[in-house]
């Protein structure tokens, strides 16, 4: 109990009270003692103490019958002890009072040893010596092995490099297992499988992949009480990153789990992988497949979040989850959800043209017209773009667009529009608000010298006591030109014109400021950073 909850300072009074009263140990308690010099961090002065104490630990019987006959070996339970690691808040600098004889000062001593600088050097100097002094592996001590132990000798073989030593080590262990184990047993066999997964999907290629699925599948036919979860499919289609096809071999694996092993293989972080995998090879039909079983699975979700149960429409009472279950990992998931899915709607906001709901659900916002205007406010550029997915709400009220605007002669693709545009911004001075959202919708960056946001500029800020917030074009036409905009549906001329007007009102400060390198405008958001260079 003092090891487990790290009282090592009760270990220490434990064993010198066992010395004092002239107690006899036995394997048993020579395994605690090199633990508690292991999990402090003195790993080689329990090591020399072994190989010291090595004649006395070959004739240490536990229960009346002898335990390891063999000469000049390590018994495997104390072996086995070497490959743990220091435990968590073991390298505090604790503040020890000592006077010194000169100074009528306190000086702070450690008490226990400073973590390494160097691991990996370590870790394969301490592999190396127990490699030297391995004893022979005897089934029935490697059964009573802490399965702990076995995930750190995995781990530290993995580290040196020694990868198939550390299947063939961890295939030993689950052949030794009996039939039924416990839960928590069960869960680090499974994590161990991850390790080897993780170490073994390092490398890219399909052929690897095949490589590390013949792998899990020799260690699942060896004891087939694991069952994969998510997370050993998630690793296992690590290497498809570089291959060919690598979206339709990961579609066809996710399948093929999803049979063998059960729905539950398939979480939020395998559908996202497999979305950026069928990215790369361009096949868009898995990732809509895929987008649809997200959003399907977040509605279920979000149900299960309130009423507690996700298949009772009715709820009889509602429930409050913690923070950390709704937003696992800070939100890290759902901001890499939201990253994957600018990356398959690359045309997601436009503020200068205007916008209808395309895609599953109806809850994405796709570009549907781009308008241009020059200093005078004369129409350069206006062409409705072509949808890439299917339209579900033209947003009319809004946006004032219906099916019928889409013509054959006033419609251009998007590759088209964004070519042409491209080209016509090419040393030109940008006008706009929120420019990043127009930069970031066409997937064009611009110099940012060459940008005019009135979005961003103080002047307009100060003036509306708001200098560190965005305020919206209709605000700043209103409070500054009193001129009303975007009253009924948003015309993207008209937006184009004011924002062109509002600069127009205060260039030639606005111009001067640069002049002199006083750049009179806010940082935009971090997140566009790549809109601009």
């Amino acid at each position: 109990m003092a090891l487990r909850t790290a009282c090592y300072g009760t270990v220490r009074w434990l064993l010198q009270s066992m010395r004092n009263d002239h107690l006899p140990g036995d394997l048993e308690t020579w395994q605690l003692r090199v633990r508690w010099l292991v999990q402090s961090g003195m790993w080689d002065k329990a090591w020399k103490e072994t190989m010291e104490a090595l004649p006395q630990l070959q004739t240490l019987a536990e229960g009346g019958k002898l335990v390891h006959k063999v000469t000049g070996e390590l018994p495997l339970s104390i072996w086995m002890e070497f490959f743990k690691t220091m435990k968590d808040g073991t390298t505090q600098m604790r503040p020890r009072r000592q006077k010194t004889p000169t100074l009528n000062t306190q000086v702070a001593m450690p008490l226990r040893s400073t973590p390494p600088h160097d691991s990996s050097y370590l870790y394969a100097t301490r592999y190396h010596t127990l490699m030297n002094n391995r004893p022979t592996i005897i089934p029935e001590d490697l059964t009573k092995t802490p399965p702990r132990v076995i995930y750190n000798a995995v781990s530290i073989m993995l580290n040196v490099g020694q990868a198939n030593k550390a299947l063939s080590f961890f295939k030993s262990y689950l052949e030794c297992l009996p039939p039924s184990i416990t839960m928590s047993r069960r869960k680090v066999c499974l994590d161990i499988l991850h390790l080897l997964v993780a170490k073994w999907s390092s490398q890219t290629g399909l052929r690897r992949l095949y490589e590390t699925r013949r792998m899990m599948v020799s260690l699942l036919l060896i004891y087939p009480t694991l069952r994969p979860t998510s997370t050993t499919l998630f690793l296992l289609l690590a290497p498809l990153y570089r291959a060919k096809r690598c979206g339709t071999v990961a579609a066809n694996v996710m399948r093929a789990f999803k049979r063998d092993y059960g729905a539950a293989t398939e979480d939020r972080r395998v559908r996202r992988r497999v979305v950026i995998l069928a990215l790369k090879e361009g096949r868009m039909d898995i990732a809509h497949k895929i987008l649809r079983a997200e959003q399907s699975a977040r509605a279920w979700r979000s149900i299960n979040r309130v009423t507690g149960v996700a298949a009772n429409p009715l709820p009889g009472r509602l429930r409050r989850l913690p923070t950390q279950t709704i937003f696992r990992h800070s939100g890290q998931e759902e901001r890499l959800w939201c990253s994957t899915l600018s990356h398959l709607f690359p045309n997601l906001y436009q503020k200068s043209g205007d916008d209808d709901t395309k895609g599953p659900g109806g809850t994405t916002h796709m570009l549907a017209r781009a308008v241009i205007v020059d200093y005078r406010g004369r129409i350069i550029f206006d062409k409705y773009v072509l949808p890439t997915v299917p339209v579900t709400d033209y947003r009319t009220a809004m946006t004032g667009i219906t099916a019928e605007d889409f013509t054959p002669g006033n419609t251009w693709r998007f590759q088209a529009v964004q070519q042409y545009i491209a080209q016509l911004l090419d040393k030109k001075i940008l006008v706009g608000h929120s420019t990043w959202n127009d930069l970031s919708v066409l997937g064009i960056p611009h110099l940012a010298v060459n940008t005019r946001d009135v979005a961003l500029y103080k002047p307009f800020r100060n003036a509306l006591r708001s200098p560190h917030q965005i305020v919206g074009l209709q605000t700043l036409a209103w409070q500054l030109m009193c001129r009303r905009c975007q009253e009924g549906p948003h015309h993207p001329v008209e937006n184009a014109r004011v924002a062109m007007d509002l600069y127009r009102s205060d260039a030639e400060n606005w111009e001067s400021a640069i002049s002199k390198n006083n750049w009179p405008c806010s940082l935009p958001p971090s997140t566009f950073s790549r809109c601009y260079y």
